[in-house]
């Protein structure tokens, strides 16, 4: 069953409040409803009505620039503004081609120059297109003072001869960081598009504010949230939740092994203990290791089944040659991720095009195969390689 979300925007939205980076289509993003429905216990549809009900539907992200007066004077007065004070109240605007070129022509009158037409947009924006469920986030230079949530509708207040283009916020985190990337936009008053800014302010949510009143019981620490994936990595990583396999292939010297092993870096990490890559100490990469939670090895045409699964293996002893049945790198992979459950293990496969393939996995493409269809949550390896062009590699991934 596909997630009961069937809107882009709607399905873009959920995600974002788990803070999760979108797919690439619906079906990638399907695969993260998926899996949060599984740990909860619930169906899809049951998740479906909790999301809604938390999360309420699709809304608009904006930046409002200030230097520390105005923010601490937006703090105690439970609003946002802008400025422009003598192009008047902007109450009797709609957001239709009209109001924009008669407010475009009030800004030239008032505050002639080359940005009155970007001046315009952004008024127009803030008095008609941010709606009430907007979340705002104030910039002090360039960095994150607070956000908070949008409350009330547009209204002018002369009395503030600064910025009297007010919209009433509920301030709901208060903090200092930075936007992870530049937005396109200049300007007091900016959308905030890009996904990884998004998941930024989503989290400062989660991570409060430090400013709750003293009857309320004192909450426990707050887990850091780590930064979303991006790039090539966070690509490995959508393909693994919604394939548990993935193929890196290209010519020699495109990166393939880099990428492939950046990735189940990142990918351990987190899932063993909860952080990125290069906050693991020595301690912790030590327990990686012997954990035995990354796997890596060669394909070559020598290499066979018995390398890979099990197979019969000589050794002498009191002088007679015995045969003894031992476990391939899989097959001991697989029995490490059996006995601990709840983590990730990844096995890295170099040059898989030099393998013969079907006699080094048998049976397992047909058994792969079918648990990655059924979505089986056993513990399975993940791979990716390099090798000469062209080039394949496969990666299933729990």
């Amino acid at each position: 069953m596909l997630e009961p979300f069937h809107g882009a925007d709607y399905q873009t939205h959920q995600l974002h409040k788990l803070l999760k980076v979108e797919g690439r289509g619906r079906y990638e993003n399907a695969r993260v409803f998926r899996a949060v429905a599984q740990q909860l216990g619930i169906s899809l549809l049951e998740l479906s009505e909790v999301l809604h009900e938390r999360n309420g539907s699709p809304h608009g992200y904006w930046t409002v620039a200030a230097n520390e007066p105005t923010w601490e004077s937006m703090r105690r007065g439970g609003h946002a503004s802008l400025g422009w004070p003598n192009v008047g109240s902007l109450a009797d605007l709609t957001y239709d081609k009209t109001s924009r070129e008669a407010l475009r022509q009030r800004v030239g009158a008032t505050y002639p120059s080359d940005a009155s037409k970007s001046i315009a947009k952004q008024l127009l924006d803030w008095a008609t297109l941010a709606g009430e469920r907007d979340l705002v986030a104030v910039v002090v230079g360039s960095m994150v003072r607070a956000v908070g949530r949008i409350v009330g509708s547009y209204s002018f207040e002369p009395e503030d001869v600064a910025r009297p283009h007010h919209r009433a916020v509920e301030w709901l985190a208060v903090g200092d960081w930075a936007l992870p990337e530049t937005e396109g936009s200049v300007g007091d008053l900016c959308p905030v598009r890009k996904t990884p800014n998004i998941l930024r302010l989503e989290a400062s949510l989660l991570e409060g504010n430090g400013e709750r009143p003293a009857a309320v019981p004192v909450d426990p620490p707050v887990v850091p949230v780590l930064t979303p994936l991006t790039g090539t990595v966070a690509r490995i990583q959508a393909v693994l939740l919604r394939k548990r396999q993935v193929i890196l292939h290209g010519p020699p010297g495109t990166g393939k092994t880099y990428w492939a092993e950046r990735a189940v870096e990142e990918l351990v990490a987190r899932g063993w203990f909860g952080v990125d890559a290069a906050s693991l100490g020595p301690e912790r990469r030590m327990e990686l290791v012997s954990a035995g939670a990354v796997e890596l090895c060669s394909f070559h045409p020598a290499y066979g089944y018995e390398d890979f699964l099990e197979g019969y293996r000589p050794y002498e002893h009191n002088g007679a040659l015995v045969f003894e049945l031992r476990p391939g790198v899989f097959k001991r992979l697989c029995a490490r991720a059996r006995a601990a459950p709840t983590k990730p293990f990844y096995l890295v496969i170099d040059e898989i095009n030099r393998g013969d393939i079907p006699r080094i996995f048998g049976e397992l493409l047909t058994v792969l195969e079918s648990v990655t269809s059924a979505g089986d949550r056993s513990p399975s390896p993940s791979a990716a390689s390099r090798s000469p062009y062209p080039t394949t590699s496969s990666c299933w991934g729990r």
